[in-house]
């Protein structure tokens, strides 16, 4: 893979490379063909920073240039794996609350989908909890769980009427500590930007999970979700793109059609055609047989330094400008522009500049965001 784009790679760390090797040859259950001097700190930080330690220890025995770092990989993922069983036992006792306050909510990620979509249990792990539940129900279950000692996170105050309900219109959660120290964000909406990925018609059904009653997507609407997802965070954990090729081998025809309807229904074309192409040049995964005659995938151009976060830069204005053209599309770049001085509406601190905005944007935002989001 190293050889044939080499020119994608350039840029980036010795040890990032080899990752992706690794990554590549597990997934394609090739011998890997490694011969460029290692720094093994930088390599142990690459591995924590993708949450690959479970992933890579599964597979130790396969790779020699792994040894001089067994000690790290087996602590690593014990202490992974035991954090993960950490909040599933949190995920638990938060299913359990809801549901006894009869709370209507969606699992739409973490220990359920990693279970669905995993055939080797604990080389994935997860490292939050994700929960959504109905905008309507939002106020009612944040008393629940600051009863329950639950920690709320942002925000750290509580909002007048007015300012809470521009606060639900531009954001899509609140973080949460629960008394054992797990993240929980709390999703009223999937995406803060509407206009990104239309969901009023998509419903859940019901399942059972470790004995729970539990609402989950549809995979098809999950794998969406995950790609729009790892595209907005730059795919900074290579975690996110192995998750994306575990759908390759369940996903059936009927299962891509349905992927195409709400790829093409949202237009979110390229940022799809990107996703698989990533998967093939990092992960040596091809690109599934119903897409590989297709022009726009195999004349998909993309340079891989201007989309993975080790490159990225960390200039705020530049990556504002980023997210408002991260989707063709004029309703959705508008909604992105009016959240920055929108934000500070509700926020006690107005920076010096956002503050003589605020007159020239505040009818917008009401004609844009607020009313129309009503």
């Amino acid at each position: 893979m190293f050889q044939e784009d080499a020119k994608y790679f350039k840029r980036f760390s010795i040890e990032y490379q080899l990752i992706c090797a690794l990554c590549n040859s597990i997934l394609n259950q090739q011998k890997l063909h490694w011969d460029k001097p290692v720094d093994y700190s930088k390599l142990k930080k690459q591995i924590s920073l993708n949450n690959l330690s479970t992933f890579f220890w599964k597979h130790f025995s396969d790779f020699p240039i792994l040894f001089p770092i067994e000690e790290f990989l087996q602590k690593s993922a014990k202490k992974s794996i035991v954090n993960h069983l950490k909040l599933k036992v949190e995920l638990l006792k938060l299913i359990d609350i809801l549901n006894q306050n009869e709370i209507n909510f969606t699992l739409f990620k973490g220990h359920y989908l990693i279970e669905k979509i995993y055939e080797v249990n604990n080389i994935r792990t997860s490292t939050d909890i994700d929960i959504l539940i109905s905008p309507k129900d939002l106020l009612q279950v944040k008393t629940i769980l600051l009863e329950q000692n639950y920690k709320l996170l942002i925000p750290q105050y509580d909002l007048p009427e007015n300012k809470m309900d521009l606060f639900m219109h531009i954001e899509n959660e609140i973080p949460f500590k629960s008394p054992n120290n797990v993240l929980i964000d709390l999703h009223f909406n999937l995406f803060a930007n509407p206009y990104l990925l239309n969901t009023s018609n998509w419903s859940s059904f019901e399942t059972n999970y470790e004995g729970r009653k539990i609402h989950v997507f549809k995979l098809t609407q999950v794998f969406v979700y995950l790609v729009i997802h790892g595209k907005k965070h730059s795919w900074s954990r290579l975690k996110w793109l192995l998750d994306i090729v575990q759908f390759y081998n369940i996903f059936n025809e009927e299962d891509w059609q349905e992927v195409d309807e709400i790829i093409c229904a949202n237009k979110l074309n390229d940022i799809f055609t990107e996703t698989l192409v990533l998967c093939k040049l990092i992960l040596g995964k091809n690109i599934p047989e119903r897409y590989q005659n297709k022009k726009v995938f195999n004349s998909f151009k993309i340079t891989l330094h201007k989309v993975l976060i080790e490159e990225a830069t960390k200039n705020r204005l530049i990556g504002n400008f980023r997210s408002v053209f991260f989707k063709k599309s004029w309703n959705y770049a508008w909604f992105q522009i009016l959240k920055f001085p929108a934000r500070d509406l509700y926020y006690v601190n107005i920076p010096f500049f956002a503050k003589y905005l605020h007159p020239l944007f505040r009818p917008f935002i009401y004609i844009f965001i607020i009313r129309k989001s009503k």
